[in-house]
């Protein structure tokens, strides 16, 4: 008898063990790759565009995100997510993008991906210090998902609009 009520739980335990553990936005766990300098797929990323730095002004500015192929195959970039991290040292925030893709990089050749983003001033507290290394940075996580299912996740510092 014990072992028939012991079933259910080595059942449930066993279907949790098999499913795939996904971040919040639904990519899978297992085939991130948290190096995007080294190796098949190499990813950059910039800020184009003028920032007012106005607290009541909307930016309209692009994120430049070029995903090099160095691997002996083609690959195919599915969807890009640039994420800014919060950070108090520079009053200026970036909203958050996203676009999906369907676009295939021949092997050893480069491609240049364009998402706009919305970014906003913000007031500065007079009693933050700012540091003067990297004060001038935002921090962003971008994240490069390939048709694959491998998922390239990066962590950038991107200068602050003037």
């Amino acid at each position: 008898m014990k072992r028939l009520a012991l079933l259910p739980l080595v059942l449930l335990a066993a279907a949790a063990c098999s499913t795939n553990p996904k971040d919040q936005f639904g990519i899978p766990v297992d085939n991130t790759i948290n190096d995007c300098q080294h190796g098949g797929v190499e990813i950059m990323v910039g800020l184009s565009g003028w920032g007012t730095t106005g607290e009541d002004m909307n930016d309209r500015l692009t994120f430049i995100v070029n995903v090099a192929n160095d691997s002996r195959k083609e690959i195919t970039v599915s969807n890009i997510r640039v994420e800014p991290q919060k950070t108090e040292l520079v009053p200026y925030r970036l909203d958050p993008t996203y676009r999906k893709f369907n676009v295939t990089i021949p092997e050893d050749e480069d491609h240049d991906f364009e998402l706009p983003v919305s970014g906003h001033g913000m007031q500065q507290d007079p009693n933050a210090q700012r540091m003067g290394n990297g004060a001038n940075e935002l921090p962003v996580l971008v994240s490069v998902q390939l048709q694959s299912g491998d998922v390239y996740q990066c962590r950038y510092g991107i200068a602050a609009p003037h």
